[in-house]
């Protein structure tokens, strides 16, 4: 356990505290910071055979879902903590340049649960993240917290969301050293070291620390903070000076969008929907690679759906929704070429709504208005009323009763679902 007690103790860290502590209690005894027999280390015996583990997971949409969860460090295979799972920067870059060749992956989520990690390899990751900006979208969720290393990589996303429970920041450096020297005395063991050069034990355990190991180590400490604020801070597009005002302090939901870490309130879920949207808009005509319509912006700072069952997040009830289209339908929004996409996505919700997606496709073709589209569909309505009822219930069993309305003219609410796909709706 050597080489963990060297990555430990005596180097800068880019770790929250309470996590720092919670790995020294987790694997304190096997470092000696519990009376232990001191012997050889057995390198055989502290190799963890390495799980099989899937890259990443792949959205129907084309989204990769890229893990930047537990501990963070250089590389994995030389540490392992019982306090916490760990994720190398040298496996988070695999994937993302992996994804960023990838072409089935349109777009990339980062999914960060961390706490933060090792100083060594954070800095030059979160630039590789960032020199991939413009190739694909690439979007961040704090899905839980993305503190410290963890929020490095995630400033260097287009986007990031934050739960409205979420953290984000601890942008700090902080670094510790162990003194054992009185629990080596009471175990009547004395150190003694041969060494050449005057700095070459400094820092060690068991002695205290030096007033020159504590100035070296306090200089490496501002240094990296130094390299840790100008990162985010050109990240975020943020003065340097602003960065270092958070103080490494940690920042919820709409306060951490208040002082510039974060861009929207949402999920992991909201993440996602927004890497596919940006990956639509990014496609040739305005449409996507599978021929839907492109997803309708969202308004930044929007307050996004909270849930965390990893369902779609629901609609804003004052926008419009594009229903999922099948078959001919989904070949219409990809035939509408330099046709409005707006006005096709309205042609293929209002026939969708109608049960007639297939019929999608001719009025595209033949350059029909959303409001032609309406009449000509409301009028193949009335033709068929005493066979067909349509509810506003919008295909939801048993609704069909519950969605009347006081309109005789309307009783189903068909002409008031109309009118607010055509955005006539009053108020609208």
């Amino acid at each position: 356990m050597a080489h963990v007690a060297a990555r430990l103790f005596g180097t800068p860290l880019l770790v929250h505290e309470a996590k720092l502590q919670a790995i020294l209690g987790g694997i304190g005894d096997r470092l000696g910071l519990k009376p232990m027999a001191f012997d050889d280390d057995d390198f055989a015996a502290q190799t963890v055979p390495q799980q099989p583990r899937r890259p990443y997971a792949v959205t129907p949409d084309g989204v990769a879902i890229v893990p930047v969860v537990g501990v963070l460090v250089n590389r994995s295979g030389q540490m392992d903590a019982n306090s916490a799972s760990l994720r190398s920067y040298g496996e988070i870059r695999r994937d993302m340049v992996m994804a960023i060749s990838d072409p089935g992956v349109r777009a990339i989520a980062l999914d960060v649960d961390s706490p933060g990690g090792e100083c060594a390899g954070c800095f030059e990751l979160a630039e590789t993240i960032r020199g991939m900006r413009g190739r694909k979208p690439i979007v961040a969720a704090a899905n839980g917290y993305a503190y410290s290393a963890a929020y490095a990589l995630a400033s260097a996303a287009d986007v990031l969301f934050v739960g409205r429970a979420g953290g984000v920041g601890s942008v700090g450096v902080v670094a510790l050293h162990v003194d054992q020297s009185a629990r080596d005395q009471q175990q009547g063991l004395a150190f003694e070291y041969v060494f050449a050069g005057a700095k070459k034990i400094d820092g060690s355990s068991h002695a205290p620390l030096s007033e020159g190991a504590r100035s070296d180590l306090n200089s490496e400490v501002q240094r990296c903070y130094g390299l840790f604020s100008s990162l985010v801070a050109a990240n975020r597009s943020l003065a340097e000076s602003a960065v270092r005002g958070t103080e490494a302090g940690c920042f919820y939901g709409e306060t951490a969008i208040s002082v510039g870490l974060a861009d929207r309130v949402g999920t992991l879920s909201d993440a996602v929907a927004e890497a596919a949207r940006r990956a639509d808009a990014a496609a040739p005509g305005g449409t996507t690679e599978r021929g839907r319509p492109a997803r309708a912006a969202s308004t930044s700072g929007e307050h996004m759906s909270t849930n965390t069952d990893g369902a779609a997040p629901a609609a804003p009830a004052d926008q419009t929704t594009v229903a999922p289209a099948e078959g001919n339908a989904a070949q219409a929004a990809a035939a509408a070429g330099s046709f409005n996409a707006e006005n096709a996505a309205a042609i293929v919700e209002l026939c969708a709504l109608a049960g007639q997606p297939q019929a999608a496709a001719g009025y595209i073709r033949e350059g029909k208005t959303k409001g032609e589209v309406s009449e000509a569909l409301l009028r193949a309505r009335a033709a068929a009323q005493d066979t067909t009822s349509v509810s506003a219930g919008h295909g939801v069993v048993g609704a069909a009763e519950a969605s009347r309305t006081t309109n005789p003219a309307d009783p189903f609410g068909w002409n008031a679902s109309i009118d607010r796909v055509c955005g006539k709706q009053k108020g609208a």
